[in-house]
């Protein structure tokens, strides 16, 4: 195992936000532990909610099993692979064995995992979801910073495992539209961010799923197609390292979490008495996080 590759602490990353709700421009450096100090109306709060959206949308999938992540192996969407790169495949699995050190991937699959990690397809539509619920609104809009047309622009800058460059996603929100890039800097090949434990559990997965029936069997291209996603989430769960780790949102004050719990008690009363009726919508919305504060609280107390 490559002890060099593991030995980046997990966690770290850089934060850059522009007309985002109160913040005109911030950036910050993540650590495992990082304290938001200042006066209020700065925008720690909106900065806490966004970096647990953030973990919403980036850390679900990655927290998978093996096996779940290989059934539904990359929920954004994968580049396609061409004939190369199938062909490819078949000519590395053979080359890669149990006892001995993992070969190169070969440079066509290097070349659509890079594209699928920099521009996955529903992934943007996933950070907009989880922003808008977490923040309790409607439309991305209401977070670009008042009085300000441009977009609110948001930069996650993750240096790589291999310490060889970093992974950059580069978000625009301008209405309700957000608008995502990404960059993975260096050429080092990709595969040195792995475990390379992880990784060749991620090839011997496909035996069970073929006597399973999840792959099909005949040695047809498609059947690879499987094989070529799991290898693309094993790279990205690597990539997004610091979002592995669990995260919790703590409301900052005391007269949220009642008005909250008021919300919540009135909701379940009027749903009560309306039973079998059209419910009400008068009700306020409950901030995302705070729901999942609520939710924990049931279930850990």
């Amino acid at each position: 195992m490559n002890t060099d590759a593991l030995a980046f602490t997990p966690g770290d990353f850089r934060l850059n936000v522009r007309n985002f709700g109160p913040i005109a421009e911030a950036t910050v450096e993540l650590r495992p532990l990082t304290v938001f100090v200042g006066p209020s109306n700065t925008g720690k709060s909106y900065l806490a909610t966004l970096l647990y959206a953030l973990h919403r949308s980036f850390g679900e999938h990655t927290s998978r099993s093996h096996f779940q992540r290989f059934i539904d192996p990359f929920p954004y969407g994968a580049a396609d692979f061409d004939a190369a790169a199938h062909r490819d495949l078949h000519a590395w699995l053979s080359d890669t064995k149990d006892d001995g050190p993992i070969p190169p991937l070969p440079q066509s699959i290097e070349l659509a995992l890079r594209r699928s990690i920099g521009a996955p397809s529903g992934l943007a539509e996933r950070i907009a979801q989880k922003t808008r619920w977490c923040f309790g609104v409607d439309s991305l809009q209401r977070l670009v910073r008042h009085g300000q047309r441009a977009a609110a622009h948001v930069s996650l800058q993750i240096p790589r495992p291999s310490r060889s460059g970093e992974l950059t996603y580069q978000l625009d929100s301008r209405k309700n539209e957000l608008q995502l890039s990404g960059r993975i800097a260096d050429a080092s090949p990709l595969y040195r961010d792995c475990d390379p434990d992880i990784l060749l559990g991620a090839v011997r997965l496909r035996g069970p799923l073929l006597s399973l029936g999840y792959v099909a069997e005949g040695g047809a291209d498609s059947d690879l197609d499987p094989v070529l996603h799991q290898l693309t989430a094993t790279v990205l769960r690597s990539l997004l390292h610091p979002f592995q780790r669990s995260a919790y949102y703590l409301p900052a004050d005391r007269t949220g979490v009642m008005h909250s719990h008021r919300v919540v008690v009135s909701s379940l009363i009027r749903s009560a008495a309306n039973a079998g009726l059209r419910p009400t919508s008068d009700l306020p919305l409950l901030p995302g996080v705070l729901a999942d504060f609520l939710d924990q609280l049931l279930k850990f107390g």
